[in-house]
């Protein structure tokens, strides 16, 4: 369901470290619970450090990178001072002009409007929200990337209904355009952009709750969408609440993970791409039989083998639940972490994301969490650990 903050004092995997490796150094965050529902990564103040921002059911918030594993939270002046359910966020260069702005899907009962926020290249946000057309739905997932082929970023809004394409005029000023989508009415809780026919140009992936199947529109370079859900994937009636695109069986070709969340625990699902595109269901022999409420997936090479690993943030009532750990073969075969990989904690995980904040090239793991009334973000950085042989296909 969407698209991927930062804390826990400091958080490692216990594994066993090859021979000369150092321990990395902890990672310290702001001390501050937040009900955090989605997180993006990115150097914001253009000091070549990769900055964390949360969003929140509240205001959205920015953590500083200090340098030395150190994250400060920006003072408030460093963004407009607005109060929604953030859903999803995503930060690119809108308007073209070299850093970081940022798009905030929101809804909930606060309203779905949406905001845009431009970034002076400092770090500070003003809101250019006039920017957008609102229509005050309810907004659950946002991708950006560019859909037309125009060079600039444009968005797809992942909806309770119709979901939502914005085209960017390449100055950050954007148009409704939903006569190019199929005119498909699902209840969508995220979205994702990749290129999954091989064909140059990025297609979408929906992920759809309310008993409504997923969906795959092919799109044509130009940005004109084509449903082509029945002929390339496999029905399903899970409520898909989270999704990840990567490459897990190393043959080049982007395969789908979807994580599913239906109250009382579903099977996550993996569906492996044949390279043009069409995707057959593997999960029966390539993932654990495991039932949770999982909110949020993320694909991350986790104990340095080069493969993509599997995270699963789950959610479980009040209560939280305990996430997953799942090791890749090498050929898309997974199977449970040994204990103590992951630190063992009954959160409430919202949302994940993989991402290196040091530059050292190995990729932290940020875990955000939504209870109720606030919960620590934690970042897990795993440490380097002697390779596991990978068996022959």
């Amino acid at each position: 369901m969407r698209v991927l903050v930062t804390m826990i004092l400091l958080a490692c995997c216990w594994l066993v470290l090859a021979p000369g490796t150092a321990p990395a150094a902890p990672v310290h965050v702001p001390q501050v619970p937040h009900e955090t529902r989605c997180l993006a990564a990115g150097d914001l103040d253009g000091d070549g450090r990769i900055d964390l921002v949360l969003g929140n059911v509240g205001q959205t918030v920015l953590w500083m990178n200090q340098g030395n594993g150190v994250f400060v939270e920006a003072p408030a002046s460093a963004t407009p001072q607005v109060f929604f359910e953030t859903n999803s966020l995503v930060l690119c260069d809108f308007d073209g002009d070299g850093d970081l702005d940022l798009f905030l899907g929101n809804g909930g009962w606060s309203g779905g409007t949406l905001c845009l926020w431009l970034n002076d290249g400092h770090g500070h946000f003003t809101d250019a929200s006039e920017r957008i057309p609102q229509d005050y739905a309810w907004t659950n997932g946002v991708a950006a990337g560019d859909l037309d082929g125009d060079g600039d970023i444009d968005l797809l809004l992942g909806r309770f209904t119709q979901s939502t394409l914005l085209l960017n005029d390449g100055k950050g000023h954007f148009a409704q355009a939903n006569s190019r989508l199929p005119a498909v009415r699902t209840a969508t809780a995220v979205v994702v952009l990749a290129d999954l026919d091989g064909d140059g140009d990025l297609d979408i992936v929906l992920g759809n709750f309310l008993y409504e199947r997923n969906r795959i529109w092919i799109n044509d370079g130009l940005g004109h969408f084509t449903d082509e859900t029945e002929a390339r994937l496999p029905d399903d009636q899970n409520d898909t609440l989270a999704l990840a695109v990567g490459d897990v069986d190393g043959d080049g070709a982007p395969d789908i993970v979807c994580g599913n969340g239906r109250l009382g625990g579903e099977q996550t699902r993996l569906y492996h791409n044949d390279g043009t595109g069409h995707f057959t269901d593997v999960t029966s022999t390539a993932l654990p039989a495991v039932l949770c409420e999982t909110h949020a997936v993320a694909l991350i090479d986790f104990d340095g083998d080069g493969a993509l690993d599997l995270v699963l943030g789950n959610a479980s009532g009040p209560g939280g639940a305990q996430n997953l750990l799942w090791l890749n073969d090498g050929h898309g075969h997974f199977t449970p972490a040994p204990p103590g990989m992951l630190p063992v904690a009954n959160d409430r995980t919202t949302c994940l994301l993989a991402v290196d904040l040091d530059g050292d090239g190995r990729p932290e793991l940020v875990v955000g969490n939504g209870r109720e009334g606030g919960e620590q973000t934690v970042v897990i950085r795993p440490v380097v650990a002697a390779r596991r042989p990978r068996s022959a296909k």
